[in-house]
């Protein structure tokens, strides 16, 4: 990344640079020195922070299986034993168990996972994204605290 006179980098990171001029987003992750946006500051109508994705739920899944299992063994080792209303409950709750289980597990492993963004809109453009790993990421919070005070110090002088 090639500085330009009198530009300073308030803000580095892995997915952004942030200038006291410019935005630098979207770098590659294999060839840090590729910038695929490359912003001036004066151009940037506002910013959006968000979060997105889904945490994990493997464990509740896994419990809800597990007892999902249960239940139904002891159904079939019980079978004959109970009266049939009882079996078909117990049946039934093993079912619900068993399968709410699975739908927990399977959502689990094809989720997105959380991630916060930072969205900057520029004037007569496309919008330029930024993504962070986690939900609510710190670095995120502070490239935004930083963009405002930054642009805010651009139009003053």
């Amino acid at each position: 990344m090639q500085l330009q006179r009198d530009e300073e980098v308030v803000f580095e990171s892995e997915r952004a640079i942030l200038t006291n001029r410019r935005l630098l987003a979207n770098l590659d992750r294999k060839r840090k020195e590729t910038v695929t946006d490359d912003i001036s500051l004066g151009n940037v109508a506002t910013f959006k922070k968000s979060n997105s994705g889904r945490e994990s739920r493997v464990r509740p899944g896994l419990k809800l299986l597990g007892t999902g299992l249960f239940v139904t063994l002891i159904q079939v080792v019980a079978m004959g034993v109970l009266p049939a209303f009882l079996e078909l409950v117990m049946f039934l709750a093993g079912a619900l168990g068993v399968v709410s289980g699975l739908y927990l597990i399977l959502d689990s492993v094809l989720r997105i996972k959380p991630y916060t963004s930072v969205v900057f809109t520029i004037i007569g453009s496309r919008d330029v994204p930024v993504y962070f790993p986690g939900k609510d990421n710190p670095e995120a919070d502070e490239l935004a605290r930083l963009y405002v005070r930054t642009k805010r110090n651009l139009n003053l002088t």
